[in-house]
């Protein structure tokens, strides 16, 4: 995904454009389970973002969960670096 954005509207536009493919392939495909993995770059808490409602949103709408969410996960991160963690 495109790096999140507070002003870039291209970008957001882009990013939309990602999400819409990304359902018309799952909708393409009702009856197997669909694991979207990846980089969204982005994080729920960025409250300012012009992506995170939008993701939000298609989350909800698609009754998604994330992987740190389930019940076979034991972390809530999947790439730890010095400074920061990464949900991918």
């Amino acid at each position: 995904m495109l790096t999140d954005t507070q002003y870039d509207t291209e970008n957001l536009e882009v990013f939309c454009d990602i999400l819409s493919e990304t359902e018309a392939i799952s909708s393409m495909h009702k009856n197997i389970h669909t694991v979207i993995a990846g980089d969204f770059n982005t994080g729920f808490s960025r409250s300012q973002s012009l992506h995170t409602n939008i993701l939000l949103n298609f989350w909800h709408e698609h009754s998604l969960s994330l992987c740190y969410d389930l019940e076979c996960s034991t972390v809530n991160f999947s790439f730890p670096s010095a400074n920061a963690t990464s949900l991918i």
